[in-house]
């Protein structure tokens, strides 16, 4: 499913393509958090849950709130994932 990430102050970390990660997907989620990030872009990696070895960016946000349908507009009043269920 096609989605949309909204973060305002994510963590950015860049792997360049290499085939061994320095750090963790999970390291860097923790960094983040203890940072006051709201996401963590995960730049030029292979996603290990991917088919193939394929190089992508990886994005992980922290709420529900932040992920939209890439093919919504965004509406401010209804910002919360319970609201715009409703």
């Amino acid at each position: 499913m096609p989605v949309a990430l909204r973060y305002k102050n994510p963590l950015i970390h860049d792997f360049q393509g290499q085939p061994y990660r320095d750090q963790s997907y999970s390291d860097l989620i923790d960094q983040a958090i203890a940072g006051g990030h709201d996401a963590v872009i995960m730049k030029n990696t292979y996603d290990p849950g991917g088919s193939g070895a394929k190089l992508i960016d990886v994005g992980a946000i922290f709420s529900p709130d932040q992920i939209r349908s890439r093919f919504a507009a965004f509406d401010p009043l209804r910002k919360t994932a319970a609201i715009a269920a409703a």
